[in-house]
């Protein structure tokens, strides 16, 4: 996911279209990536957030 994300910023960059929530996007990525979550999906983000925070995001009891 990481490496479209380079592409897409890449082709952004070529057609002069800013997108600037991707390079956020990116560089979140990248913390999840840093922090051992290479081989998960975006939800790896989810992940570093809850350690950040010291919560837990958990699907509800009701």
């Amino acid at each position: 996911m990481y490496k479209d994300l380079g592409l897409a910023t890449s082709i952004a960059a070529q057609l002069q279209v800013p997108v600037p929530v991707l390079s956020l996007v990116k560089e979140m990525l990248q913390m999840a990536i840093l922090k051992g979550y290479a081989n998960e999906d975006m939800c790896s983000v989810v992940k570093c957030y809850e350690e950040w925070a010291g919560v837990e995001v958990a699907k509800s009891k009701e």
